[in-house]
């Protein structure tokens, strides 16, 4: 499937709502033209709960942008019915995405990756995008890694939503969900696993209905986007806190309740993995109506 494919599917199965807001940002790569998309509830208001979902920033982890494909329409109307409102963005790295690579079409994967929303400034001045195996170290300051004072590069879809989540109401994202896929760990089995923050107890429920489709990865340590041969290690749900200047630390650090990547290893079979991600959103979904 194309990117624009992708697109004119995602806006056919939309096309009956009228509660919807979609807008879109050409990236001019050097080898072509994509588009990047975000789609909405309307009218937005100051008292209202934000879910904030993103599929398929790294082009070969499909899962996510299939799901979203076939449940958007579902997703909106489950939110709807529990006074949930909902920013998508479905479909992170288009080109990418129909390239089949991790990146974009021109290979440019930034600075610290496409996945590229924060840097540390840590106690002795030093700048980081990765606390890693530190992730409780303290440090003086966090800030965009689009902060126009510090000239990181970005590649130009990170940029672009960049640009969006910074008029987007953050402050009311009570939780955000990133989709992911796991094809960075070595000869692993199927199964799942995510990366969290604070206490894990909290997932206890949706941990349970995953593990009844799929393995879930536990006390099990893992390689994928480490660097210097550092890993780190699931605890007994499966769940791994790193702040590693993703979107869902950005949220975490902006004050988003629950904020979680969802991976399932990349020999987990696609439908599997879909039904993973439909398990995380609407078990987000039912936490948020606590």
């Amino acid at each position: 499937m194309t990117a624009e494919e992708f697109e004119q599917t995602l806006r056919h199965n939309l096309s009956h709502r009228t509660d919807l807001s979609i807008e879109s940002k050409m990236l001019p790569y050097q080898k072509g033209d994509y588009t990047l998309l975000r789609i909405a509830s309307q009218f937005i208001e100051p008292s209202d709960k934000v879910l904030l979902i993103r599929a398929g920033i790294h082009g070969d982890e499909i899962a996510g942008p299939l799901y979203v494909l076939q449940y958007a329409d579902e997703i909106f109307t489950k939110a709807q019915e529990k006074g949930i409102k909902v920013i998508l963005y479905p479909l992170g790295n288009p080109s990418g995405f129909e390239t089949g690579s991790r990146y974009n079409i021109d290979g440019d994967k930034g600075e610290a990756g496409n996945g590229d929303f924060m840097r540390y400034e840590l106690l002795d001045g030093t700048i980081v995008d990765d606390l890693g195996l530190n992730s409780g170290e303290p440090f003086k300051r966090w800030f965009w890694s689009s902060d126009l004072s510090m000239s990181i590069h970005l590649p130009l879809e990170t940029q672009a939503m960049h640009e969006w989540l910074s008029s987007d109401p953050l402050s009311q994202v009570v939780a955000c969900i990133d989709l992911h896929q796991d094809y960075l760990t070595q000869d692993a089995s199927p199964g799942a696993y995510a990366y969290t923050f604070g206490d894990t107890l909290v997932y206890k429920s949706i941990i349970e209905k995953i593990e009844q489709i799929v393995p879930i990865l536990r006390d099990q340590a893992f390689d994928a986007g480490f660097q210097n041969e550092q890993k780190m290690t699931t605890d007994a749900f499966g769940c791994i806190e790193r702040h590693d200047g993703s979107l869902t630390d950005l949220l975490n650090r902006i004050g988003a309740k629950y904020s979680v990547t969802v991976e399932t290893m990349g020999k987990t079979p696609i439908e599997v993995a879909m039904e993973v991600n439909r398990v995380w959103v609407e078990g987000v979904m039912g936490m948020m109506e606590v």
